[in-house]
């Protein structure tokens, strides 16, 4: 049968999934969004962890350590872009500078670091002077006026600024001195960014690396925490984060009170 890990997109009025098998084999598969039709499938003899990129009708995939674009409207294969020095699991960053395109890959190898494919398919490492440990989540993009960043949460409870022109890691923020991984990063707004850590926590930071606030979840928190509106009964709050756990609960914070307001299973 198959697994999947990866997040699944929705195009236009369909779904698209990748999936993995126990025998190494991988999966693309597009279905209608009422998931009565199947629109098309392609198999590859590599498992697909990470969730594909989308750049107009190109489908980016990377597959651990090889890295295809499909057709997204029919499935077509348009080639194989590179082959990575090392494996990624997380989902990738396509991004320009300078009017090219580049994808950028974290590594969920033990080395850590990123790859860049650009638009030739040449692949670039930064691993020597990054101390950018495995990453497994999505990579997130800061636009702050002239200054773009990549945001990057890794395996070892640290988030990472990375500078998009030159790849250099500007500032590392260690929230988890147990090296419990991260979940993937939320934005708040300019000036505050929230994770979920393995060991339970949901913490909130500043850009200077200051922890704010942090709330005890009990369990490991994987999945990115979701930002949702306050609640009419409750005028006085900024917003409510929405935060789950690996144990089945689902909790409500209040992100100005850092407070738990309540959890269900």
């Amino acid at each position: 049968g198959w697994m999947i890990q990866a997040d699944v997109l929705c195009i236009n009025d369909s779904i698209v999934a990748c999936a993995h098998s126990l025998s190494g084999k991988g999966l693309v598969i597009s279905l209608s969004s009422d998931l009565e039709h199947e629109n098309w499938r392609k198999e590859f003899n590599f498992p697909i962890k990470s969730t594909p990129v989308l750049d107009i009708e190109e489908l980016w995939i990377v597959s651990e350590k090889s890295v295809v674009i499909l057709n997204s409207l029919t499935g077509t294969m348009q080639g194989v872009k590179a082959q990575l020095p090392y494996r990624c699991l997380s989902k990738p960053l396509l991004c320009a500078t300078n009017n090219e395109k580049r994808l950028v890959c974290a590594s969920s190898d033990w080395e850590g670091g990123l790859m860049i494919v650009d638009s030739f398919g040449n692949v670039s490492c930064f691993l020597e002077n990054d101390n950018i440990g495995p990453v497994y989540t999505e990579l997130c993009m800061l636009d702050n006026n002239s200054r773009r960043r990549i945001l990057i949460s890794d395996s070892h409870g640290a988030v990472h600024y990375v500078e998009l022109e030159t790849m250099r890691v500007v500032s590392t923020i260690r929230l988890s001195s147990g090296y419990h991984p991260l979940s993937p990063p939320l934005l708040l707004d300019d000036q505050r960014i929230v994770v979920g850590s393995h060991n339970g926590k949901v913490i909130c930071f500043a850009g200077s690396g200051e922890v704010l606030w942090e709330c005890d979840c009990g369990t490991a928190i994987k999945s990115r925490p979701l930002m949702i509106m306050a609640a009419a009964d409750a005028p006085n709050d900024n917003s409510i984060i929405i935060a789950c756990t690996t144990g089945g609960h689902i909790f409500r914070i209040n992100s100005s009170k850092h407070e738990m307001i309540e959890w269900r299973y």
